[in-house]
């Protein structure tokens, strides 16, 4: 039976309304498998993704979900993202403009075949594919708010998986894309369920969830 370690890595606190879809989603899987779950507080995200890790790796767990403290879902996306048995799988939300005036949705999902992160994939672009038949579709990485890892990758990073970079130039790597480009130099695919839209609490609930 696979034990699913839920952690979320958070500055201060967890939203009443994830935290509720937690506990839902440890209903919901109670008699499917091992469910843990716990959070790292107070640290800057990248230490507190590392500690996540950590602590996952003490409870002997199968794999880890990383839920950010502000992210909404439905019970059954964990199994959605474990039934493709994959190293990295993603569901996906809408992303928070950077520029106020940007009108523009845009997901936490960034597209392959560039350089950098600037890049990424619409929700209009992400239901194409769903009802294209795509249940899932690669990405090159992007936000972790809902994010499956099998903790065997963890075996093929380096240390520390998580990490802020500044370049000094202006310019820097956040720690979720940091551990995007460690994942592609060992050789693992990233890819986002289109089945799996989450809520992004902003001040309010933004995007997810699909309804069948």
């Amino acid at each position: 039976m696979d034990k699913v370690m839920i952690t979320v890595p958070c500055y201060e606190n967890i939203y009443p309304e994830t935290l509720k879809c937690i506990w839902d989603l440890g209903m919901h899987e109670k008699e499917k498998r091992l469910i843990d779950f716990d959070f790292v507080r107070g640290y800057t995200v990248d230490r507190a993704r590392n500690l996540c890790v950590h602590k996952a790796k003490e409870a002997e767990a199968d794999y880890i979900l990383f839920v950010d403290n502000d992210v909404t879902f439905k019970p059954e996306y964990l199994d959605m993202l474990l039934e493709h048995e994959l190293p990295i799988a993603m569901g996906y939300y809408d992303h928070r403009p950077s520029d106020p005036n940007d009108k523009v949705l845009r997901t936490n999902l960034c597209k392959l075949g560039q350089t950098n992160y600037i890049e990424q994939i619409t929700p209009d672009e992400i239901k194409e594919a769903r009802d294209e038949g795509y249940e899932l579709i690669q990405t090159k990485g992007g936000g972790l708010g809902f994010t499956l890892v099998d903790m065997d990758v963890f075996k093929m990073l380096k240390y520390p998986y998580f990490l802020f970079v500044n370049y000094g130039d202006g310019q820097s790597l956040s720690e979720d894309l940091f551990f995007c480009e460690q994942c592609a130099r060992a050789g693992f695919d990233i890819f986002a369920d289109t089945r799996c839209y989450c809520g992004h609490i902003f001040r309010e609930v933004h995007g997810g969830v699909i309804d069948d």
